[in-house]
C-alpha cells in the first residue's frame, strides 16, 4: 500500500510540475481569473499528453495554507472530448487549498477521482493522472457556480469515466473502495488533509490515500536527487545561451552529500531587451543607433541582465529634417523668413524621435511688401485716407504673409461733393418729424486719377429746405363709425420756384366732424308692411375746400322708426262688378288711409265689403260694317237747254244715287253682349247716272215727278 501511494504522490507531481506555467483556459466562457504562477525547475519527464476541461463547483470552495480541504465540481466542458466518452453529469473530487506567489493569493485545486449517481447508486473511479486548477483570487473563496478551467491527462480522465459505466470490468479492491467512500465521507465532513507544505509541487495525494496520512511514512534509503540550491547561472553569450547549474545530492543512511555545481540540460535563452536602454545620437553626423541589453529569463519567469546598454551595430537609423509642428520665422527688421526645421529619426518601431527642437533654416527667403489684399485705411478726422500695403514671402509656391496691412506714406486728401455736372448725386433726404428736406453729399479721394467714393450720401444740415403740407391733389380718408374725416397731404418743398413733392398723399392729423342731412332733403323709406318709415341721410364734411360729401343718402343703421298716421276710412273698388246692359256696379272694399312722413298716403284693404259704386255706363259703340248703298231710278224733265246752231228743245233725265252707311252695334266688354245694332248714312246722297232726252222746245223743264230719297234703319240684308 505504501508502494502505490508513493507511485501516486509521484505522479501528482509530474502533473504538478507540468501546470506550473498554468492557464486556465475556461472552456465556453469561464469567468474565473487564471493566475501566472513561476515555473518550476524543470524536470526530465517523458512527454505526457495534456487535456483541458471546465468545471463548475456547486457551493464556494474555501481555501487554506495549513492544510487542504476537499471539494468537488460538475463537469460542464470538455476540449476535443473523445467521442465515445459520456462527460454528462460527471463529477471530480479532490482537494484545494490557498497559496501565497509574490505577493498575490493562488487559488489551486487537484482532482483525484470521478464520480456519477445512477438510479440512486454513487459510482466512483479514481484517475491514475491527477488534473489540476488554479488561478488568482481575492480572499480565501473561490465562489460557488463560478467557472473554472482544469487541466490533466485526458487519456487518464478518460479511463477513469469509461469505469464508472462498467463498473464489472473495474478491477475489484474492496479496501481500496472502503478507503475510497472513507476519503468522500471525510470531505463532506471537511476535514482537513494531512499535507501542510505550501509549494505548488508538494505531496498532493487522491481521496483514496486520505484514511492513511496518519500513519508515519517510512524513510526512504540511498536517496539520489539533482538540486539547484546554492547553484548559479553560467553566460555563455558565444552560444546565446545562460546555463542553470546544478548539483547532485545523495542522501544515505540518514547523511547527506553534494557534488560541485556544474552545467546542467536547463537553459535559457539570451534575448535583447532595447526598452531600457536610449538610443545612441550622433548630430554631426546625423546619425543613431539603438541600444540594447542582454538579459535571460530563468525557471522562475524572472529577468536577470547580462552586462550594460549595448550600441547595436546592425541598425542604423539616419537624421533628417522635420518641419512638423515648427512655426515659420520671420525677421522683419532684416527683412526674411523661413520654415523652423527640427532634426528626427525613426526608431525600430518606427516612432518618431526628436533629436533637436524647431530651429531656423540656414537659407532664408526675403520679404517683400505688397497692397494686394489691403484697402485704404480713412481717417475723417485728419481729412485724409492712407494706403496700406503688407509683407509678405512665397515659400514653396505658397505666399505667407509676414505682417498684416499697415499704413504707408502716401496719403488721399477728402472731398466733399453733391453734385457732379449740376446733377445731384444723391436723393434729398426728407424728415417729416422735423419739416426739413436736407440735400445729401458724399465724401471722395482720388486715387491715380480716379475719383473713389468714400461714404455714402450724408445729409448736410446747414443746407436743409424746409417742408410744407398741402392737401392739393389729395383724397379724404373717411372713418364713418368713428363719426370723422381725415384730411390727406402730402410734403414739398420749393425749387427753383417749383413745388417738389416729396411723398405721395397721407394720412394727416386733420380732421372734421361728420354732418348730417337728412329726409327733408333726401326722403325716406317706407316699409307699409309694417307702418312705419325711416330717415334717409346723407353725410358730408365742411371744410376749409368747400362741402365733401362723406356718404351718399341712405337709412343708417339705427335709424328711428316713425309710425304711420291714421287719417279716414275709404271704399275702393276691388276690382269685381256686376252687370246690367250697359250699367255695371262695381263692388269696394273698406279702405284705412293713413298718412307717411313724408306726407303720402298709404291706404290699407281690411277686406271689409264696402257699398258697391254705380251704376256706370261700360258699353263701347263699335262699327262692324261699312257698304255704298244705291237708291232706284227716277225718270222726269229735268229742264230745257237751248243748243245753238243745233236747235233748241226740252229733255227728259232718268237719275239714280247713292250714299255711304255705316253699321254700328253697341257692346258691353266685360259680358260681351251686344245691347243693340244701329245704321247711319254718312255725307248726302250723290247722283251716280243719268240719261237724257232731247225734247222739241227750248225751255227750262221743271220735274213734276219727285220722290224723297231715306234709309231705313239698316239696309235690308244687312
Amino acid at each position: 500500500m505504501q508502494k502505490n501511494r508513493s507511485a501516486t504522490m509521484q505522479k501528482n507531481m509530474i502533473t504538478l510540475a507540468l501546470a506550473a506555467v498554468f492557464w486556465a483556459v475556461c472552456l465556453n466562457g469561464a469567468t474565473a481569473q487564471t493566475a501566472a504562477i513561476p515555473t518550476a525547475p524543470p524536470v526530465l519527464i517523458e512527454e505526457i499528453p495534456v487535456g483541458k476541461m471546465t468545471v463548475v463547483a456547486p457551493a464556494p470552495i474555501r481555501l487554506i495554507e495549513s492544510g487542504e480541504l476537499p471539494t468537488n465540481a460538475r463537469i460542464v466542458g470538455v476540449m476535443n472530448p473523445p467521442e465515445d466518452v459520456n462527460f454528462e453529469g460527471v463529477m471530480v473530487e479532490g482537494y484545494a487549498r490557498g497559496v501565497d506567489a509574490e505577493g498575490q493569493k493562488v487559488g489551486q485545486v487537484v482532482w483525484s477521482q470521478v464520480t456519477k449517481t445512477f438510479d440512486g447508486e454513487k459510482r466512483v473511479a479514481p484517475l491514475d493522472e491527477a488534473w489540476a486548477t488554479q488561478m488568482f483570487v481575492e480572499g480565501e473563496i473561490i465562489p460557488g457556480d463560478e467557472k473554472l478551467g482544469a487541466q490533466g491527462n485526458m487519456a487518464a480522465l478518460t479511463k477513469a469515466i469509461k469505469q464508472l459505466y462498467d463498473v464489472e470490468k473495474e478491477p475489484a479492491d474492496e479496501e481500496e473502495g472502503e478507503k475510497d467512500q472513507k476519503a468522500m465521507t471525510d470531505s463532506t465532513t471537511g476535514k482537513a488533509s494531512p499535507s501542510s507544505e505550501n509549494d505548488v509541487a508538494s505531496d498532493y495525494q487522491p481521496a483514496e490515500l486520505a484514511a492513511e496520512t496518519a500513519t508515519p511514512v517510512e524513510a526512504f534509503t540511498d536517496t539520489t536527487m539533482i538540486s539547484t540550491d546554492g547553484c548559479g547561472v553560467r553566460v555563455d553569450e558565444t552560444q546565446g545561451v545562460a546555463i542553470q547549474q546544478s548539483k547532485t545530492v545523495t542522501i544515505s543512511s540518514g547523511s547527506t552529500t553534494e557534488s560541485a555545481c556544474s552545467d546542467s540540460d536547463v537553459r535559457y535563452e539570451l534575448q535583447r531587451s532595447y526598452l531600457r536602454c536610449t538610443d545612441e545620437v550622433d548630430i554631426p553626423g546625423l546619425q543613431a543607433w539603438p541600444r540594447y541589453i542582454t538579459y535571460y529569463t530563468d525557471g522562475e519567469a524572472a529577468n536577470n541582465d547580462v552586462g550594460d546598454c549595448t550600441r547595436d551595430e546592425d541598425q542604423r537609423f539616419e537624421i533628417v529634417e522635420d518641419a512638423t509642428g515648427c512655426s515659420i520665422y520671420t525677421d522683419l527688421g532684416a527683412q526674411e523668413a523661413g520654415q523652423q526645421v527640427s532634426l528626427v529619426y525613426m526608431d525600430s518601431s518606427n516612432n518618431k524621435v526628436t533629436v533637436r527642437g524647431c530651429q531656423p533654416p540656414d537659407v532664408m527667403i526675403p520679404i517683400t511688401t505688397t497692397d494686394t489684399g489691403c484697402s485704404i485705411r480713412h481717417d475723417f478726422t485728419a481729412q485724409q485716407s492712407i494706403r496700406m500695403e503688407k509683407s509678405v514671402f512665397t515659400m514653396g509656391g505658397i505666399e505667407y504673409t509676414a505682417q498684416e496691412c499697415t499704413d504707408t506714406a502716401t496719403v488721399y486728401p477728402h472731398e466733399t461733393v453733391s453734385t457732379v455736372g449740376g446733377i445731384a448725386i444723391c436723393e434729398m433726404l426728407i424728415s417729416t418729424q422735423d419739416m426739413k428736406a436736407y440735400p445729401q453729399f458724399r465724401t471722395r479721394i482720388e486715387v491715380e486719377g480716379t475719383y473713389q467714393y468714400i461714404t455714402d450720401c450724408t445729409p448736410d444740415a446747414a443746407q436743409a429746405l424746409d417742408l410744407s403740407a398741402t392737401h392739393d391733389g389729395c383724397d379724404w380718408v373717411h372713418d364713418i363709425p368713428a363719426n370723422t374725416s381725415y384730411e390727406e397731404q402730402r410734403h414739398y418743398y420749393m425749387s427753383g420756384g417749383s413745388r417738389v413733392y416729396v411723398n405721395a398723399c397721407q394720412t394727416s392729423t386733420t380732421s372734421f366732424t361728420h354732418q348730417v342731412e337728412g329726409g327733408e332733403v333726401h326722403g325716406y323709406v317706407n316699409h307699409d308692411a309694417e307702418k312705419y318709415s325711416q330717415e334717409k341721410t346723407a353725410l358730408y364734411i365742411d371744410t376749409p375746400y368747400g362741402r365733401v360729401e362723406v356718404d351718399s343718402a341712405q337709412v343708417r343703421e339705427g335709424a328711428p322708426q316713425f309710425a304711420y298716421v291714421f287719417a279716414r276710412t275709404e271704399d275702393v273698388a276691388n276690382g269685381t262688378a256686376t252687370y246690367e246692359g250697359c250699367s255695371a256696379y262695381n263692388e269696394t272694399n273698406v279702405h284705412e288711409i293713413y298718412t307717411r312722413a313724408d306726407s303720402s298716403e298709404y291706404s290699407f284693404d281690411t277686406g271689409v265689403a264696402g257699398t258697391p259704386v254705380g251704376p256706370t255706363n261700360v258699353c263701347q259703340d263699335l262699327v262692324v260694317k261699312t257698304d255704298q248703298v244705291a237708291s232706284g231710278r227716277y225718270t222726269g224733265p229735268q229742264g230745257s237747254v237751248c243748243f245753238t246752231g243745233s236747235g233748241n228743245g226740252s229733255f227728259l233725265r232718268t237719275i239714280q244715287y247713292a250714299a255711304t252707311v255705316v253699321m254700328s252695334e253697341t257692346v258691353n266688354p266685360h259680358t260681351d253682349e251686344v245691347i243693340s245694332t244701329s245704321c247711319e248714312m254718312q255725307g248726302a246722297w250723290n247722283a251716280i247716272t243719268t240719261s237724257n232726252t232731247v225734247g222739241d222746245s227750248c225751255g227750262v223743264y221743271t220735274a213734276t215727278n219727285t220722290r224723297t230719297l231715306y234709309v231705313p234703319p239698316c239696309p235690308d240684308g244687312w
